[in-house]
């Protein structure tokens, strides 16, 4: 998998050199997780928000922490069958 950001954000914090925040299924992943080793075969969804004005920036970061200033990267993997 791999994931390019654009320079599309108006915030000057805005870096897309810096790794942004990865959710996945909810959970905030650790700084540093190999997103490589998730099989793109279990991945249902993928969701880029990216925060292109101040509101947006606030409130991503007030939700998934000042990480989120480089945006955020939600995967939804698929559900295993019992």
């Amino acid at each position: 998998i791999t994931f390019k950001l654009t320079n599309d954000a108006k915030s000057s914090n805005f870096d897309p050199k810096k790794i942004p925040v990865f959710v996945m299924d909810g959970k905030v992943l650790p700084i540093g997780y190999n997103i490589n080793s998730i099989s793109k075969d279990n991945i249902q969804s993928v969701d880029v928000l990216k925060p292109d004005t101040e509101a947006k920036k606030t409130e991503l970061i007030s939700k998934y922490g000042k990480g989120a200033v480089n945006g955020v990267i939600i995967i939804t993997m698929k559900k295993q069958a019992n």
